[in-house]
């Protein structure tokens, strides 16, 4: 029975939300999808551990080396889902201490050693405790070789899309079986909010959905998933009419393929806006990720724009650059962009000069709070320079600047406008005929 008490185990528990089934058809064409084995898996209302968490004793707070492991894991997990933005420990026990202080022990393991900032998390004591010594009825907690979970780490705030005017950009992406259509549970938190985002975003604009597969696959899964998502928003009661499907097989590469990382950003799931009526799929002349984006032209009156186009003033990003919350790190998602910018830029000597400028959204906050702004805008604008002169861009050519809340180009009174004015932008100052 010691032995048993011993046996802790830790979930991530999400908001309960309203059912839905899978959708889609399946294909065998798409060779290059690697799915290796997960120790943390997020589902659709926890995040499951492929191994439990345990303590050294029945009464104590005091984690083996084992468990350890595993929330270092853990911590890896959250640092690669920055739309996790707050996580409730909840701690179990016989008494309210010990409760507190094993929430207190993982909130210390995830932050001191796994470099997880401690804002996003917080301990605190279950509602259930002294019921798990005779197994607990609280529905949020799991069960690990028959004795009732410990604690349970709940998700109390979440950004899993962001809308933009030229979009919808999602942060966890959508995901498939291997070689098929069908979405996996996990992807479904996402694609409701996609909904919601929709459902309350005013206008007439049609959200292209497109499907892009990394070399190999085909137009014609990349068509059938297009089609999976836009069936379950269908679904969640957007009307049929907002949305278009749209698959692209492999001719829009965003990275390079011959890297398994490279390969995963390439199988992904992009929300546009659209005025445009909706065509047949096409699939379109191969770039090579090497050739910037704003050097592709295609002959379909329909395509997507391309990611980054030169404009008369600056450079248009058709998807924002993003950041960790309340710092200057660049989204891993983002890099391929950022590579683009830099190749776009080294296709154009003529743009001898580019300001990077960083802005904010005012929060209404102190005026202490508008300065951390301004210096996180110039912080921003700062890391992306220096991405783009690791990526081969002359320094010389590019100078950084940071204008807080200074310049909105759209209300601060919404989320969605806020996202907006909290922006990089890549001003051409000088250029040469």
């Amino acid at each position: 029975q010691q032995q048993q008490q011993q046996t802790q185990q830790r979930e991530f528990h999400l908001p309960a939300r309203a059912g839905s089934a899978d959708s889609g058809g399946s294909s065998h064409e798409e060779v290059h999808e690697e799915h290796p084995p997960e120790e943390v898996v997020l589902t659709e209302h926890t995040i499951q551990l492929s191994k439990g968490i345990f303590f050294t004793g029945p009464d104590t707070a005091a984690l083996t080396a084992d468990s350890q492991a595993v929330l270092a894991q853990v911590a890896a997990f959250l640092q690669d889902h920055p739309s996790l933005r707050l996580v409730e420990i909840h701690g179990h026990a016989a008494s309210s201490e010990v409760a507190q202080a094993r929430a207190d022990a993982v909130v210390q393991q995830l932050s001191q050693v796994g470099g997880v900032d401690p804002q996003r998390l917080q301990a605190v004591v279950g509602d259930d405790f002294g019921d798990n010594s005779t197994g607990s009825s609280n529905s949020t907690t799991s069960e690990h070789n028959g004795v009732p979970s410990e604690a349970s780490l709940h998700i109390a705030q979440r950004h899993a899309a962001q809308l933009h005017d030229t979009g919808i950009h999602i942060l966890e992406g959508v995901h498939f079986e291997p070689n098929t259509a069908v979405l996996l549970p996990r992807s479904h938190h996402v694609l409701r909010k996609v909904a919601e985002l929709l459902q309350t975003h005013a206008g007439s604009d049609v959200l292209e959905i497109e499907g892009h597969s990394a070399k190999g696959g085909t137009v014609r899964l990349s068509q059938q998933r297009a089609e999976a998502v836009q069936h379950f928003l269908e679904q969640q009661g957007v009307p049929a009419a907002r949305l278009h499907a749209r698959g692209y097989g492999s001719s829009q590469p965003i990275a390079p393929d011959d890297t398994p990382e490279g390969r995963r950003q390439n199988r992904r799931v992009v929300f546009s806006f659209s005025h445009r009526r909706p065509s047949a799929p096409e699939q379109k002349e191969s770039r090579s990720p090497s050739q910037p984006a704003s050097a592709s032209h295609s002959t379909d009156p329909f395509a997507a724009p391309p990611l980054v186009e030169i404009g008369d003033s600056q450079l248009r990003l058709n998807q924002p650059i993003l950041f960790g919350p309340n710092n200057a790190v660049i989204d891993s998602r983002c890099t391929a962009i950022v590579q683009l910018v830099a190749q776009t830029l080294q296709s154009h000597p003529e743009l001898i000069a580019i300001e990077v400028a960083g802005h904010s959204c005012d929060t209404g906050a102190s005026e202490s709070q508008d300065q951390f702004e301004l210096g996180l805008s110039e912080e921003r604008a700062q890391a992306v320079t220096a991405a783009l002169v690791s990526h081969g861009v002359d320094h010389a050519r590019l100078v950084s600047k940071g204008y807080g809340d200074t310049q909105p180009i759209d209300t601060n009174e919404t989320r969605a406008g806020r996202n907006r004015n909290r922006r990089i932008e890549f001003l051409v100052r000088e250029r040469v005929a």
